[in-house]
């Protein structure tokens, strides 16, 4: 029995030793940055068809989105040779046509897109080629199990996602032995069957609960092993669950952590404020994952409902030599310096070359007699960036009409919105808005605060908040009623 327990410590030593290995190599090299080639061609253009592809990047780090536009040219070729971190996923948008890619450093991967017929499969060749070939075919099974439940009891949402859970074990388990999938793509099959089951658990917990993280910490619904595999961060929707919405929450649902932060930091407590923020709110990260959960929080000190709460803006020096005593990576750490430059200058920046106050007023005076359509946005939301492929190829198909694009950036720094303006094709006007233009047009207008926003102008200066996003097929429609009148 002895000889035994003894066998026993010696294994789980050894298995410590193993990940805490795994776990300085995963630090080291997690952000280890490469190249990939994305190339194609569409084929049966007409004139009426978009001239671009757009390719949208998640940041792993920051949580935000960037979104590329490739040319295509008049043969129907495009190609871009994009900068990414570790094995990522890309969406690829043409028209009304999305493609989920997994790339990794090193790659090629061609496509071959039939503009005239969306249901004709696209063909993947090039290094990559298999791999995104395999998940589409994988996706077509996947998509008829994998549902979204609502409306339940926990207990009901919990059962029926692992049964969905279990449907696609199965699923899985008939593909890898016919199709023997790479590592990597074994790695994303596996983190979208887990986000669909976290996902389903996240979006009931956050219309059910008042802090739904927290419920989910406490019934261990989600787990720390779970939380802490990097493996699985090339999946889009399994890091959004566990960075975005699990993550980012629960700072805000835990009002006795939050109060003691704000006290300490008041009182110029910055080592054990940002101690008590690392080890307490966010105890189940470690790794490659609580630094970015770290970069991430790190953010929230320069928005402007944190300085309200601590009364001033934080100092961002201290901020910064205590956080780095939290975060491992190297990588990391530079971008946490970089960024904590950032938030210190962050009022400081100019702003775009427009300072009218009433800057809503002003374009709809010089533009008077046309239609405008407005998008409110900031360069950090999701949802906003998503939507701009959407909207530059409307503004194409509406070229000839009489039909102003106008996109304001707000809450946003200027090298943020420069990069955006200089990845896309965004014509007509683009402005980043000052503070105070943006604090009028909220309260002068009405148009609340969330982003986006979307607004239509009538020709004479009729103004309808809440129109249609973009991807909303019925907005082309509102517009060419308005070109009627």
């Amino acid at each position: 029995m002895r000889l035994l327990s003894i066998i026993l410590t010696i294994c789980i030593f050894l298995c410590r030793c193993d990940q805490n290995k795994k776990s300085e190599i995963e630090n080291k090299d997690f952000f280890k940055s490469g190249t990939v080639t994305i190339s194609g061609q569409i084929t049966n253009l007409s004139t009426d068809d978009s001239r671009y592809i757009f390719l949208q990047k998640e940041d792993l780090l920051s949580g935000k989105s960037e979104v590329i536009s490739i040319k295509i040219n008049s043969s129907g070729y495009f190609e871009k040779i994009l900068p990414v971190f570790n094995p990522q996923e890309i969406t690829l948008d043409f028209q009304n046509r999305r493609e989920r890619l997994l790339v990794k450093q090193s790659d090629s991967l061609h496509l071959v897109i039939n503009a005239r017929n969306p249901e004709q499969e696209v063909i993947f060749s090039g290094s990559a080629g298999i791999r995104n070939t395999l998940w589409n075919e994988y996706t077509k099974t996947f998509s008829k199990i994998s549902t979204q439940i609502s409306g339940k009891e926990l207990d009901f949402i919990i059962g029926t996602s692992n049964k969905i859970k279990f449907q696609l074990d199965s699923l899985n388990k008939l593909f890898i032995a016919q199709k023997k999938p790479d590592e990597l793509l074994l790695n994303w099959i596996y983190a979208e069957k887990k986000s669909i089951y976290y996902l389903n658990i996240f979006d009931f917990a956050l219309t059910k609960f008042v802090r739904p993280s927290t419920i989910l910490r406490e019934e261990k619904i989600i787990s720390e092993k779970d939380i802490n595999n990097s493996d699985f961060y090339c999946n889009n929707h399994y890091a959004s669950g566990i960075f975005n919405i699990y993550g980012s929450s629960l700072l805000n649902e835990n009002q006795t952590l939050l109060k003691g932060l704000i006290d300490k930091l008041k009182n110029n407590n910055y080592n054990e404020a940002i101690t008590l923020l690392a080890d307490s709110i966010y105890r189940d990260f470690v790794g490659i994952s609580k630094d970015v959960i770290l970069y991430q929080s790190f953010n929230m000190f320069s928005q402007q409902e944190f300085i309200d709460m601590l009364g001033k803006s934080p100092n961002f020096e201290l901020l910064k030599k205590y956080y780095l005593q939290h975060v491992q990576n190297e990588f990391v750490k530079s971008q946490l310096l970089n960024s904590a430059s950032e938030s210190e200058n962050n009022n400081n920046e100019g702003r775009g070359d427009n300072d009218s106050p009433d800057i809503l007023s002003e374009l709809i005076s010089k533009h008077k007699g046309k239609i405008l359509y407005i998008d409110i946005s900031a360069t950090w939301c999701g949802p906003c960036i998503m939507e701009l492929p959407n909207s530059i190829t409307l503004h194409e198909n509406l070229n000839n009409k009489n039909v102003v694009f106008v996109y304001l950036y707000a809450n946003s720094r200027k090298s943020d919105w420069e990069k955006i303006s200089k990845n896309n094709v965004l014509k007509d006007e683009n402005i980043l808005l000052s503070d105070e233009q943006y604090k009028l047009l909220v309260s002068k207008y009405k148009v609340e605060s969330s982003f986006p926003q979307y607004l239509l102008i009538d020709k004479s200066g009729g103004i309808t908040k809440n129109a249609k996003r973009p991807s909303d097929q019925g907005l082309k429609i509102d517009i060419f009623k308005l070109l009627d009148q």
